[in-house]
Protein backbone atom coordinates (compact mmCIF):
# COMPACT_ATOMS: atom_id res chain seq x y z
CA UNK A 1 0.00 0.00 0.00
CA UNK A 2 1.33 3.25 -1.08
CA UNK A 3 1.40 6.42 0.82
CA UNK A 4 -1.23 7.83 -1.32
CA UNK A 5 -3.56 4.99 -0.65
CA UNK A 6 -2.87 5.34 3.03
CA UNK A 7 -3.69 9.02 2.87
CA UNK A 8 -6.76 8.30 0.83
CA UNK A 9 -7.95 5.69 3.36
CA UNK A 10 -7.05 8.10 6.18
CA UNK A 11 -9.22 10.81 4.63
CA UNK A 12 -12.04 8.32 4.12
CA UNK A 13 -11.75 7.12 7.75
CA UNK A 14 -11.63 10.74 8.96
CA UNK A 15 -14.67 11.59 6.78
CA UNK A 16 -16.52 8.54 8.07
CA UNK A 17 -15.55 9.52 11.66
CA UNK A 18 -16.73 13.07 11.09
CA UNK A 19 -19.93 11.78 9.50
CA UNK A 20 -20.55 9.43 12.43
CA UNK A 21 -19.80 12.25 14.89
CA UNK A 22 -22.17 14.50 12.97
CA UNK A 23 -24.87 11.79 12.92
CA UNK A 24 -24.30 11.22 16.66
CA UNK A 25 -24.70 14.95 17.36
CA UNK A 26 -27.85 15.05 15.21
CA UNK A 27 -29.23 11.98 17.01
CA UNK A 28 -28.45 13.42 20.46
CA UNK A 29 -29.99 16.75 19.43
CA UNK A 30 -33.07 14.94 18.16
CA UNK A 31 -33.35 12.91 21.41
CA UNK A 32 -32.82 16.07 23.49
CA UNK A 33 -35.45 17.91 21.45
CA UNK A 34 -37.92 15.04 21.89
CA UNK A 35 -37.16 14.95 25.61
CA UNK A 36 -37.62 18.74 25.83
CA UNK A 37 -40.93 18.51 23.96
CA UNK A 38 -42.09 15.74 26.29
CA UNK A 39 -41.09 17.82 29.32
CA UNK A 40 -42.92 20.84 27.92
CA UNK A 41 -45.97 18.70 27.23
CA UNK A 42 -45.92 17.28 30.78
CA UNK A 43 -45.31 20.73 32.19
CA UNK A 44 -48.30 22.13 30.27
CA UNK A 45 -50.47 19.20 31.40
CA UNK A 46 -49.37 19.76 35.01
CA UNK A 47 -50.02 23.47 34.68
CA UNK A 48 -53.49 22.79 33.24
CA UNK A 49 -54.21 20.30 36.06
CA UNK A 50 -52.96 22.80 38.61
CA UNK A 51 -55.24 25.49 37.15
CA UNK A 52 -58.17 23.04 37.17
CA UNK A 53 -57.47 22.14 40.79
CA UNK A 54 -57.02 25.80 41.68
CA UNK A 55 -60.33 26.66 39.98
CA UNK A 56 -62.11 23.75 41.65
CA UNK A 57 -60.69 24.70 45.04
CA UNK A 58 -61.69 28.33 44.47
CA UNK A 59 -65.25 27.19 43.74
CA UNK A 60 -65.28 24.97 46.84
CA UNK A 61 -63.82 27.77 48.95
CA UNK A 62 -66.43 30.22 47.64
CA UNK A 63 -69.16 27.69 48.39
CA UNK A 64 -67.81 27.09 51.89
CA UNK A 65 -67.52 30.82 52.50
CA UNK A 66 -71.12 31.33 51.39
CA UNK A 67 -72.30 28.49 53.63
CA UNK A 68 -70.27 29.81 56.56
CA UNK A 69 -71.64 33.30 56.00
CA UNK A 70 -75.21 31.95 55.93
CA UNK A 71 -74.63 29.94 59.11
CA UNK A 72 -73.03 32.93 60.77
CA UNK A 73 -76.02 35.07 59.79
CA UNK A 74 -78.46 32.48 61.18
CA UNK A 75 -76.43 32.15 64.34
CA UNK A 76 -76.35 35.93 64.78
CA UNK A 77 -80.12 36.14 64.25
CA UNK A 78 -80.70 33.36 66.82
CA UNK A 79 -78.33 35.07 69.24
CA UNK A 80 -80.13 38.40 68.86
CA UNK A 81 -83.52 36.68 69.20
CA UNK A 82 -82.36 34.90 72.37
CA UNK A 83 -81.25 38.21 73.87
CA UNK A 84 -84.57 39.83 72.90
CA UNK A 85 -86.55 36.94 74.42
CA UNK A 86 -84.56 36.95 77.66
CA UNK A 87 -84.80 40.73 77.88
CA UNK A 88 -88.57 40.56 77.32
CA UNK A 89 -89.01 37.89 79.99
CA UNK A 90 -86.87 39.86 82.44
CA UNK A 91 -88.94 42.99 81.74
CA UNK A 92 -92.22 41.13 82.42
CA UNK A 93 -90.87 39.53 85.61
CA UNK A 94 -89.68 42.93 86.84
CA UNK A 95 -93.05 44.49 86.09
CA UNK A 96 -94.89 41.75 87.99
CA UNK A 97 -92.56 42.09 90.95
CA UNK A 98 -92.84 45.88 90.96
CA UNK A 99 -96.66 45.75 90.84
CA UNK A 100 -96.83 43.28 93.74
CA UNK A 101 -94.34 45.26 95.83
CA UNK A 102 -96.18 48.52 95.20
CA UNK A 103 -99.42 46.76 96.18
CA UNK A 104 -97.91 46.07 99.60
CA UNK A 105 -95.85 49.22 100.11
CA UNK A 106 -96.31 52.39 98.06
CA UNK A 107 -93.09 53.80 96.63
CA UNK A 108 -94.21 57.43 96.68
CA UNK A 109 -96.86 59.46 98.45
CA UNK A 110 -98.86 59.49 95.20
CA UNK A 111 -99.27 55.73 95.02
CA UNK A 112 -101.73 53.89 97.13
CA UNK A 113 -101.08 50.54 98.76
CA UNK A 114 -103.59 47.70 98.60
CA UNK A 115 -104.85 48.94 95.21
CA UNK A 116 -106.45 45.77 93.77
CA UNK A 117 -105.81 47.01 90.23
CA UNK A 118 -102.10 46.43 90.78
CA UNK A 119 -102.71 42.74 91.43
CA UNK A 120 -105.08 42.54 88.45
CA UNK A 121 -102.36 44.10 86.29
CA UNK A 122 -99.70 41.78 87.80
CA UNK A 123 -101.91 38.77 86.97
CA UNK A 124 -102.43 40.02 83.41
CA UNK A 125 -98.67 40.51 82.91
CA UNK A 126 -98.07 37.06 84.42
CA UNK A 127 -100.43 35.52 81.83
CA UNK A 128 -98.50 37.33 79.10
CA UNK A 129 -95.25 36.01 80.59
CA UNK A 130 -96.56 32.45 80.77
CA UNK A 131 -97.62 32.50 77.13
CA UNK A 132 -94.42 34.33 76.10
CA UNK A 133 -92.29 31.68 77.82
CA UNK A 134 -94.19 28.84 76.16
CA UNK A 135 -93.85 30.39 72.69
CA UNK A 136 -90.14 31.11 73.18
CA UNK A 137 -89.07 28.14 75.32
CA UNK A 138 -86.43 27.16 72.74
CA UNK A 139 -84.40 30.27 73.61
CA UNK A 140 -84.16 29.51 77.33
CA UNK A 141 -81.26 27.46 78.69
CA UNK A 142 -81.86 23.99 80.08
CA UNK A 143 -81.19 25.26 83.64
CA UNK A 144 -83.94 27.90 83.29
CA UNK A 145 -85.89 28.32 86.54
CA UNK A 146 -88.68 30.44 85.07
CA UNK A 147 -90.29 27.42 83.44
CA UNK A 148 -90.28 25.38 86.64
CA UNK A 149 -91.43 28.21 88.92
CA UNK A 150 -94.33 29.59 86.85
CA UNK A 151 -96.91 27.52 88.71
CA UNK A 152 -95.50 28.56 92.10
CA UNK A 153 -95.54 32.22 91.06
CA UNK A 154 -99.14 31.84 89.91
CA UNK A 155 -100.12 30.23 93.25
CA UNK A 156 -98.56 33.10 95.19
CA UNK A 157 -100.26 35.68 92.94
CA UNK A 158 -103.58 33.94 93.56
CA UNK A 159 -102.95 34.03 97.33
CA UNK A 160 -102.37 37.78 97.06
CA UNK A 161 -105.50 38.22 94.93
CA UNK A 162 -107.53 36.31 97.53
CA UNK A 163 -106.58 38.67 100.36
CA UNK A 164 -109.48 40.51 101.88
CA UNK A 165 -109.60 44.06 103.18
CA UNK A 166 -109.76 42.70 106.70
CA UNK A 167 -106.37 40.97 106.41
CA UNK A 168 -103.69 42.75 108.37
CA UNK A 169 -100.61 44.34 106.80
CA UNK A 170 -98.56 41.60 108.46
CA UNK A 171 -100.49 38.96 106.48
CA UNK A 172 -100.10 41.01 103.30
CA UNK A 173 -96.35 41.46 103.90
CA UNK A 174 -95.98 37.73 104.60
CA UNK A 175 -97.76 36.84 101.35
CA UNK A 176 -95.61 39.35 99.45
CA UNK A 177 -92.48 37.81 100.98
CA UNK A 178 -93.62 34.31 99.93
CA UNK A 179 -94.29 35.70 96.45
CA UNK A 180 -90.78 37.22 96.28
CA UNK A 181 -89.25 33.90 97.31
CA UNK A 182 -90.93 32.26 94.30
CA UNK A 183 -90.33 34.95 91.69
CA UNK A 184 -86.73 35.89 92.60
CA UNK A 185 -85.17 32.58 91.42
CA UNK A 186 -86.89 33.05 88.06
CA UNK A 187 -85.64 36.66 87.81
CA UNK A 188 -82.08 35.66 88.70
CA UNK A 189 -82.21 32.71 86.30
CA UNK A 190 -83.26 34.87 83.35
CA UNK A 191 -80.69 37.50 84.28
CA UNK A 192 -77.96 34.85 84.52
CA UNK A 193 -78.93 33.36 81.13
CA UNK A 194 -78.74 36.83 79.56
CA UNK A 195 -75.35 37.49 81.10
CA UNK A 196 -74.02 34.10 79.95
CA UNK A 197 -75.30 34.76 76.42
CA UNK A 198 -73.65 38.17 76.24
CA UNK A 199 -70.37 36.81 77.64
CA UNK A 200 -70.04 34.21 74.83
Amino acid sequence: MTMEEIRFYGVIVAAIGSLLTFLGVVYVAKVNRQHTLNLQKHSQENERRFEDIKHLNAEKLASLQAELSAQSHRSQKNYEKKLDVLSGAFDKLGKIQSLVESYVVPYTVHTQSRDPQKLVEASRVFEELREYHLRNAIFFDKDDKLGSSKSEIMVQLNYLNNLSDSDSMDVVAERQKAFSQKINPAIYSVKEQYQRATAE
